[in-house]
């Protein structure tokens, strides 16, 4: 990548999964959050309720008693942006690969 590239002020936000598959980020995402407050929510129950809204997921995954006791703190501990961008950052840095018939 030239150096032009890596000090470039464009960024590329994608939302729908279209060009980067971004449901294993959040699912990553959601996981630590459910962590640092002291939940484990197997990732295959985050994943299925990925799309769902910030504000039904907790209590969709952990039950009314944890939306109530500390659905804002596992909220707060979603970085929704800070881990797609991290994410894309390690892509960026990354050689592209190549298919073996090339």
């Amino acid at each position: 990548m030239s150096t032009d590239a890596a000090t470039g002020t464009t960024v590329v936000l994608d939302i729908d999964g279209t060009l980067v598959d971004s449901v294993y980020l959040h699912v990553h995402a959601w996981s630590r959050a459910f962590h640092q407050v002291g939940l484990t929510v197997p990732s295959h129950r985050i994943h299925g309720a990925i799309g769902m809204g910030g504000d039904r997921i907790v209590t969709h995954l952990a039950g009314e008693a944890a939306e109530a006791s500390i659905g804002d703190d596992v909220r707060v501990q979603h970085p929704q942006g800070e881990t797609t961008l991290h994410f894309l950052r390690q892509q960026v840095d990354k050689p592209a690969e190549r298919p073996d018939f090339c």
